[in-house]
């Protein structure tokens, strides 16, 4: 899986190949935040706290990807365009499928 950035004017490609139980313990923490998030009605009301959760996401895909860049450079970096690798990682390190590996399931 790979996540693409622009830093410094420059575009920069960060791998992982595998994901652990270390990725997936971070990935479940971040998710029981955001189930915790939605269903109280006065957080989903409250900006602050909506951007407090992308902060704890932006740190939780750094922390996946072993902090090969920071949350503020994917926060800064990543093409809005391809913001859904962010949901892609979440899912693969939570032991579901990226949304290739579906395309490709399909076709077979």
């Amino acid at each position: 899986m790979e996540i693409t950035l622009l830093i410094n004017g420059e575009e920069r490609t960060f791998s992982k190949k595998n994901f652990t139980l270390r990725e997936n313990l971070i990935a479940m923490k971040h998710q029981v935040k955001a189930d915790v998030y939605y269903s109280d009605e006065e957080a989903l009301k409250n900006p602050e706290k909506y951007e407090e959760l992308q902060k704890d996401l932006l740190e939780t895909i750094s922390k996946i990807f072993d902090e090969q860049f920071t949350d503020e450079q994917l926060m800064t970096g990543l093409v809005i365009e391809k913001a859904d690798v962010i949901t892609d990682v979440l899912v693969r390190a939570m032991g579901g499928n990226k949304k290739d590996d579906k395309k490709k399931n399909k076709n077979q």
